[in-house]
Formats: structure tokens, sequence, C-alpha cells
């Protein structure tokens, strides 16, 4: 019997979706066309493109064909506003020279599985649930009539619910999307498909230590805060009013940094070459100076 946990499912489902599916192309959008550039770097559609059938099976088919239309821009203006994110990162990671070690990328990756709480029994669990995934997505594309059966049959007792199976369906119509499907056979199989997750963590983190290096919180700062804060009680003990000064430093640092790099990234986008090329994408611009959060590792 395998074991039936959300958090699992969701990491099942990261893990096997790494490597990426191919989006359905949309009937009126050449793929190859070009929607943005940035810095003279192309974005092509189809590297941003949202498929319709698993938009719409993400709303649960309680959608018109306006509203799928509507939200399938949406994500792919999120999409393009991410590509766009991303060049400029590639390109600072260059022109900064930072690198990250293989030691590094171990470290981040024992990291994210501590943090999951990843044990060899819940790793037996989801590979065991993504070989059964693959073998009804096999049989299901042998036999797309029987998909309810498939479920029945292969699937019931995994991870995986119905309404999953018919998302895994949506993402997996073809024998060649299902070629990129990635099943890890083990933990160290599992450690070794977010590799490259982590080592962009890395690169990543180390990024924003370049831009926070000179952020610094002064004592007059904290006690200020801690004024602010606690001025109107009562003198606390010296011990108990250390520890909250430490906290008021750490918490006033981290939103100081937090800032340093929201600064950082809306100086990015307005000193670099961006041009949109696609009018449907005209809103994508003010979506990346809207808000540091939808891209917050």
């Amino acid at each position: 019997m395998f074991l039936r946990n959300k958090n699992l499912t969701y990491l099942l489902f990261v893990l096997l979706c790494m490597v990426g599916t191919q989006s359905l192309l949309a009937e009126t959008e050449d793929p190859n066309s070009i929607v943005a550039t940035v810095n003279d770097v192309n974005i092509l559609y189809k590297d941003i493109r949202a498929d319709l059938k698993v938009v719409r099976m993400l709303h649960a088919g309680d959608i018109n064909t306006l509203q799928l239309e509507s939200e399938v821009r949406k994500q792919e203006t999120r999409r393009l506003a991410g590509k766009i994110r991303e060049l400029i990162f590639k390109q600072k990671i260059t022109e900064l020279g930072l690198t990250a070690s293989e030691k590094e990328v171990d470290s981040r990756v024992e990291e994210i599985f501590r943090k999951t709480g990843m044990t060899n029994e819940k790793a037996k669990a989801i590979c065991e649930s993504g070989q059964a995934v693959y073998e009804a997505l096999v049989a299901w594309q042998k036999n797309p009539s029987n998909g309810d059966a498939i479920y029945n049959e292969k699937l019931s007792d995994s991870l995986i619910s119905k309404e999953q199976w018919k998302l895994w369906q949506a993402c997996y119509d073809t024998p060649e999307k299902l070629k990129q499907l990635f099943v890890p056979k083990d933990i160290e199989d599992m450690k070794k498909n977010s590799r490259k997750a982590s080592r962009i963590d890395v690169l990543y983190q180390k990024l924003e230590s370049v831009i926070t290096k000179n952020i610094s919180v002064g004592a007059k700062e904290v006690e200020e805060e801690y004024k602010k804060r606690y001025g109107h009680i009562s003198p606390k003990p010296g011990l108990e009013e250390t520890r909250q000064m430490t906290m008021i430093e750490k918490e006033l640092l981290t939103h100081k940094k937090e800032k340093a790099i929201t600064i950082w990234w809306k100086e990015q986008y307005n000193s670099s070459k961006i041009l949109i090329l696609d009018k449907h994408f005209d809103g994508v611009l003010d979506l990346l100076n809207e808000s540091n959060e939808m891209f917050d590792k």
C-alpha cells in the first residue's frame, strides 16, 4: 500500500515534472514567433505558451471560452515575466563571475530534502507512485477510453487522486510528451534530478549576497524600533530585553535586504533593453515592477 500524503504528492509532481512538458500549440500563434527580446536575446512564443487543456483541467471545467483565453494569457504573461527575469539573472551571473561548486549544490540538495522531511521510505513511495503513473499513462494512451478503469487498476492505492490523474492525462497526452517524463528510481535519483534547480538556488543566493553586501542595521535603529514596540511596557529583565533586541535587529535586516533586492531588480528592468514585440503581452513590464514576491525563492 502506498503512502497518501499531500506534501508527498506535491513533491512527486514537482520531481516528475522538472524536465517539463511540451505545451499544446495555440492554434492562432506561431510557436517560433518572437514575443520579446532582452538585451538582444529572443524569447519565442513556444518558450512561454500555456497548455489549454491543463488550464481547463485546473479550473475543473467550470470556465467558458473567453475566460479560458483570458486565463491562458495571464499564465503566459507570468511565464514571460519569469523568462525576462531569468535572462537578466543569467546575464548578471556571467557579468559578476558567480559560480556554484558541486559541493555547494550537494549542500543545497541535502538542505531541500531535509526540510521536506524526505526519508528512504517516503522516497520509495514516491518512486513507486511515479512508476505507477508512467505505466498508467502508457496503458491509457493505448486505450484512451479506459481512463477510469486504468486508474482503478493501477493508481487507486497510490499518492495520485482521480483529479490529479486527469491532470497527468492532460499533461502527457502523447507518446512524445511521455518520453520526457522523469521517473526516479530511488532517493539518490531524486536528488540527482533536483541538482539543476538547486544550482540555480545557490546562484540566486550568491547574487542576493552581492546585492545586499553593504546592508546593515545600526544600534540606534534597533533601539528606536524597540522603544516603538515596547516603550509603553514596564522594563523587562536584561536577558529578555537582549533577546527582543536581537530579534528586532534580524527583522530589520531582513526587511532592508528584501527592499534592496526589490529595488535592484526594478533597476535591472529599467536599465535592460527589453522590447515586447507581441501586443498581447504589453502589460508584462508592469507585472515585473509590481512586486518581487512572485519570484521570491
